[in-house]
């Protein structure tokens, strides 16, 4: 992560478990709506939707694992893959753990509005040890905009910078 820019960071706020998910390494793929053209490092925050709590149990995971409003890991966005059919979509299911049995024609219609869906895919996952809590988050991918935000940010990159170290 030495060789990432701090201005090119950002953080992407994600529900329920899959932040964790992601910064533990056993989930690859975030699944979007939206494409993007941003890569580089990105802050893994846990967001306060309930929407996904659920899946806490399903995965065996205590909700005290993801706390909301916390960055609680990083992982470097490398690409971004458009799901245009399903043999594109299965291959890839253990990377983007979709927790449905849905078909994709259906997953595609159901929750995409018949767009197809976009994995932003993950390299280089590390879990943050303490969470770095009480960060507010937002939208996309998203820059520090207040001063919660950007304590948030510093906290995450002098941790980044005392792995890299510890690593060299």
């Amino acid at each position: 992560m030495k060789e990432q820019s701090i201005q090119n960071v950002r953080a992407l706020s994600i529900a329920g478990p899959f932040a964790r998910l992601i910064a533990e390494g056993s989930k690859q793929i975030e699944l979007r709506s939206w494409r993007t053209n941003f890569r580089g490092l990105v802050l893994l925050h846990s967001s306060t939707s309930r929407a996904y709590d659920v899946y806490f149990s399903d995965l065996e995971m205590n909700i005290d694992e993801c706390p909301k409003l916390a960055i609680i890991g990083a992982a470097i966005l490398t690409d971004c893959i458009a799901y245009t059919n399903a043999q594109l979509w299965n291959c890839d299911l253990e990377r983007h753990c979709w927790m449905g049995d849905e078909s994709y024609a259906t997953i595609r219609q159901d929750y995409y509005s018949g767009n197809p869906p976009m994995g932003h895919v993950f390299e280089h996952p590390i879990l943050f040890e303490p969470f770095i809590l009480d960060v507010p988050g937002a939208f996309n991918y998203w820059r520090p905009r207040n001063p919660r935000q950007q304590t948030g940010f510093d906290k995450a990159l002098a941790i980044i910078e005392e792995l890299t170290a510890e690593a060299c």
